[in-house]
């Protein structure tokens, strides 16, 4: 099998983008017109996601090519924008499923066991996905979960933390993520071909055909 790239049609993400600029100067507007406190505080809030973290997401997926999945019969590759590339073995994935918030629903990834997997970054990389997660965290209710890297239970995560402090932190996200949405990491309609629960079905036949 060849490898395969996925990601959302291009009309898709150029709709995203108008979304993005009609959101910055709907801000804007809340800033500088006769408007409360309250609204003026939500246009900053919006011109700092759409205009500040949108811009960057949007950059990074029609500029440096991220935002994107890779399908090869070795790995799943996640190429998540302004992250570095998380590929994750076949053999370390126990199935996909679907998750829904505020009106989107996600595909998940469900991993196996984060042993092996969070020690094939490198410290840098680590490092990297944290920040970008720990930012995140500030965009609310949509990407709260992401951004919760402390500590965990220790049931939750017991026996399989590594000994390096951030990859502790990694694997602390890993299993809040899988308990709070059913999968440590959550595709959404930007790194799709079709809608979440047809591709977690797409996904778990390749799951399936290469560890046969």
């Amino acid at each position: 099998m060849e490898t395969l790239k996925i990601q959302a049609p291009k009309w898709k993400i150029l709709l995203a983008i108008l979304a993005m600029v009609v959101f910055v100067l709907l801000g804007v507007w809340m800033i500088i017109g006769d408007t409360s406190w309250f609204h003026k505080i939500v246009g900053l809030i919006a011109i700092v996601f759409f205009g500040g973290f949108g811009s960057v997401a949007m950059y990074s997926t029609l500029v440096k090519g991220k935002g994107h999945i890779v399908i090869s019969p070795e790995v799943l590759e996640l190429s998540f924008p302004d992250c570095p590339t998380i590929p994750i073995k076949w053999g370390a994935i126990e199935g996909f499923g679907v998750y829904e918030i505020s009106g989107q629903r996600f595909t998940t990834v469900k991993l196996k066991d984060y042993q092996d997997f969070v020690q094939t970054f490198t410290p840098g990389e680590v490092k990297k996905i944290l920040t970008k997660f720990k930012a995140l965290k500030i965009m609310g209710h949509a990407t709260a979960a992401i951004g919760a890297v402390g500590s965990m239970p220790a049931k939750d995560i017991s026996g399989i933390l590594p000994k390096s402090v951030d990859l502790q932190k990694y694997s602390s996200f890993l299993a809040y993520s899988r308990r709070k949405f059913g999968g440590e990491f959550q595709i959404a309609w930007n790194m799709r071909d079709r809608k979440a629960l047809a591709f977690a079905e797409f996904l778990e036949e390749k799951r399936k055909a290469f560890t046969a």
